[in-house]
C-alpha cells in the first residue's frame, strides 16, 4: 500500500495526507493520448463507484464516451461509459466499457477495457474509409485451395472484422456467385450466409465513418468499383 500511495502521490500531485485514508487500490491502464493512474475510494469500508483520475501523456489505447468502435461480432458499437459496473461476475478494481450496438436493438454490451480476447478497434476515420474504398479494386480476393475447408476460411475472415479481408472475401463469393449462375446453379447456404455477414458488417462501419446509411454505402462503392463486386 505505501509503496502505491507514494506512487500516486508522486506521479499525480496535489495529493496530501487526507486523501490516504481513502486509498484502498491503484492500477493502470493506457488511456487515449494519456496514461491514467485510477484509483478508488471507500466509504465506511465499503467499495463505491467514485473515481479519481490524474493523468500525465502518454498512449493511444483506451477509448472515450461518444466514440464509435468495432467490437467483434456485435459490430459498431457505441461507448455509453466508462467505469465499474454493478453486475454480478464484474470485478469491483477493473473499469468496463457499456457499449450499444448500433445495428443489434435494445441490446448493450459490457466489456473490460483491457479485453484483449474479442476484437476491439476504432471505426475507420473518413479519410481512411473513403481511402480504402478507392483501394477496393486492388485488393485481391481469397485462395481457398480446399474446397471442404472453404467455410471454415469464411469464417476466419469474418473474425477478424478487418475491413481488406472482408472485401477479400465479398470477392471470392461474388466470383462463385457469378460462375454458378452461368452452370445454371443457384448460391450455397455458406456463401449466401457469409457474404451478408461481411457485407452488413463492412457497410456498417462505412456508414459511420462517411456519415451515410447502408444503401448510400452501397450505392458510394459502386460509383467507386468498377468489377463486379456484390454489395447489395
Amino acid at each position: 500500500m505505501s509503496g502505491s500511495w507514494q506512487y500516486a502521490q508522486e506521479e499525480c500531485g496535489g495529493l496530501d495526507k487526507s486523501h490516504e485514508n481513502y486509498f484502498l487500490d491503484i492500477f493502470f491502464l493506457q488511456k487515449k493520448n494519456k496514461s491514467a493512474i485510477i484509483f478508488s475510494v471507500g466509504i465506511c469500508g465499503s467499495h463505491c463507484n467514485l473515481l479519481f483520475v490524474f493523468c500525465k501523456i502518454m498512449g493511444d489505447n483506451m477509448f472515450e464516451v461518444g466514440d464509435y468502435i468495432v467490437y467483434g461480432s456485435n459490430g459498431v458499437c457505441e461507448v455509453k461509459s466508462v467505469g465499474p459496473i454493478d453486475c454480478p461476475g464484474a470485478s469491483t478494481d477493473k473499469l468496463y466499457y457499456t457499449l450499444r450496438p448500433l445495428y443489434i436493438r435494445d441490446s448493450s454490451v459490457f466489456t473490460p477495457v483491457d479485453n484483449d480476447k474479442v476484437i476491439m478497434r476504432g471505426v475507420m476515420t473518413k479519410a481512411e474509409a473513403e481511402a480504402f474504398v478507392d483501394g477496393i479494386g486492388d485488393i485481391d480476393a481469397l485462395t481457398i485451395q480446399d474446397e471442404r475447408k472453404r467455410e471454415l476460411e469464411y469464417k476466419k475472415t469474418v473474425n477478424t472484422c478487418d475491413p481488406v479481408e472482408l472485401i477479400r472475401m465479398i470477392k471470392t463469393i461474388s466470383d462463385r456467385m457469378s460462375q454458378r449462375q452461368s452452370e445454371g446453379k443457384k448460391m450455397t447456404a455458406a456463401d449466401m450466409k457469409y457474404i451478408h455477414i461481411a457485407e452488413e458488417s463492412l457497410c456498417g462501419e462505412l456508414a459511420i465513418s462517411l456519415n451515410m446509411d447502408k444503401d448510400e454505402v452501397r450505392s458510394y462503392i459502386a460509383t467507386k468499383v468498377d468489377e463486379a463486386v456484390h454489395i447489395a
